[in-house]
This record gives C-alpha cells, structure tokens and sequence, in this order.
C-alpha cells in the first residue's frame, strides 16, 4: 500500500507523510503521520504479519502484572480512577474493561461495590482474571463482542486504545453496548509528552537510537488531546474531562527490567525520575486520561 492510498483513521484526510521508517524506529513498520490533524500511526499491516493479539505472549510481561508489588501499585492508581469515575457517575454500576489483562481492575472495582465484567482479545490472561478474580470475561474485541443484551453504565479501556488497529470501530461498538448518557474512561501514552518531544528533537539531530523506545508494534496509534478528542466524538461520545499524568515509577521499572539490555535499564532508570519530575513541572507528562459520556 502507497501513502497516497493511506487515510487517516481519525480524520480521514489522505494528507500522510512518512514520519519515520520502520528502520530509524527499529520496527517491523515505518510511522507515519497526518498533516490534517497530527496524528502519528504505524502503516497498515497485513493480516499474515498482525502484532495486534501478541501483547500477552511474552511470557514476562505476564509476569509483570502479576508481581505483588506492582500489584499494589496498580491498586492506589485504580482506587483513585474509581474516586475520579464517581464523581461523574453517582452510583456504582455495570462496569466493562476492555483490554481487562489479567484483571487487577476489575477486581479492585468489584470489591468498591461495581458489577464488573472484562473483555480481552487474549484467551490466556482472560483465563488468569477468571480463575485468580472470578470474573466474567470475555474473549475478543469490542466490535466482535456478543453483550447478550447487557448494557454498561461505564467503560473503561487503560493503556489499550493505543493498540486496537480500527480504533473508530471499536469505539463505535463500545458505544452501542453502554446505556445512554453511559462513561467512557480511555487513557493512553501522550504524544505531547516531554520524553517524545526530547526525543523527536534528537532525531531532528540525526540521534536516532531512541526512537525504538517510544515508536513501537503493537502501539498502532499516538495520541495527542486533540486526535483524541476528534476521535470519540466521531464514535458518538462528548469529552468531559482531560487530565495528564505520569507512568508509575515502580511499575515503569518492572517494565525496563524486562524489556530492556542491561545497558539500556542503566540509563532508562536514570533517566525515567528526572523525566517524571520536569514533565510535571512543565505539565507534559506521558499519560492521557480522558473522560467521555456516551450522546
């Protein structure tokens, strides 16, 4: 497939350029961006080389949601976003996670009051949420999703958005199984993020080596507010609310010790705290979050 013959996935203009290729990035494809709206994606892949359902066969990135300590962490977090959906929907209801993984979330919501079900496109990790939670979880994606006519008041989808190959479709398909007036919860790794913006600066220097660290398969889309924004309202959703935070320090950590050489970790643990701190400092941090109700 030609540029000339790539659309948008957000605002559909035919405006592509190649922002990098997939050997600057050290990646199976080349990253491409919108003038239209400044969306960053990867190209279109066949369906013979999909990376889309591999998130969950590394065994160690099992191994990372499963750690106690990690464990932990994502509980402060996920009880502060459950204060956060509350204070936009009064009562506790039929909540769905999508890219639920192994169901650290949902757990943590059923225990605040929520009736919780989970829907992941991987049938492992959805064994590991039932058997270790006792969650209803179902296989597939949004857009292949059977709700045998259950509708949810809220939807959540942590750090998946950027993964889904048709994230138009699958939002679409999100709304129609929510109650009117029902939350959406997405968050997903900033485009304007101080690290990426250090990063692309380096690159315009001809310092490429970092670019494999934010430019990777199977993160299909980069998101800023204003893609994202433009994408949810196509799907039938109103932005409430937008918020910016910062990876976990502890969990980011889990992630470098798995992922990266030896020494890589060296300088990514060096580097993550100070980035961290400026990016607060300067309101650019690496997370996301944003809140939509369902028109």
């Amino acid at each position: 497939m030609t540029l000339g013959e790539i659309k948008c996935a957000v605002c559909h203009s035919d405006k592509i350029y190649l922002k990098y290729s997939k050997e600057q990035i050290d990646a199976k494809l080349d990253l491409l961006g919108c003038r239209n709206c400044g969306l960053s994606f990867l190209a279109p892949e066949s369906e013979q080389v999909s990376e889309e359902n591999k998130y969950w066969d590394n065994a160690k990135q099992v191994k990372i949601y499963s750690e106690e300590q990690i464990e932990e962490n994502f509980k402060k977090d996920f009880l502060r976003k459950l204060g956060l959906v509350r204070s936009f929907f009064r009562e506790k209801g039929r909540l769905l996670d999508v890219g639920c993984g192994t169901g650290q979330f949902l757990n943590i919501a059923k225990g605040e009051g929520w009736d919780v079900y989970g829907l992941d496109i991987s049938e492992g990790v959805s064994c590991i949420a039932k058997e270790k939670y006792g969650i209803r979880v179902f296989v597939g994606k949004p857009e292949t999703f059977e709700s045998y006519g259950i509708a949810f008041d809220c939807v959540t989808l942590w750090d998946v958005i950027e993964h889904i190959k048709d994230p138009l479709l699958s939002l679409k398909a999100v709304h129609s199984h929510m109650k009117d007036e029902g939350l959406l919860v997405i968050r997903t790794p900033s485009e304007s993020a101080l690290i990426r913006k250090k990063i692309r600066f380096l690159a315009g220097l001809g310092i490429m080596s970092f670019l494999k660290y934010v430019y990777y398969t199977p993160h299909y889309f980069y998101f800023q507010k204003k893609t994202l924004r433009l994408l949810l309202e196509q799907a039938g959703f109103k932005v409430e609310k937008v918020m910016l935070e910062n990876t976990d320090v502890d969990f980011a950590k889990s992630k470098i010790d798995a992922h990266y050489k030896t020494k890589e970790k060296l300088l990514a643990k060096f580097i993550l705290p100070v980035m961290n701190f400026l990016s607060n400092i300067f309101g650019m941090q690496n997370k996301l979050v944003v809140i939509a109700r369902k028109i």
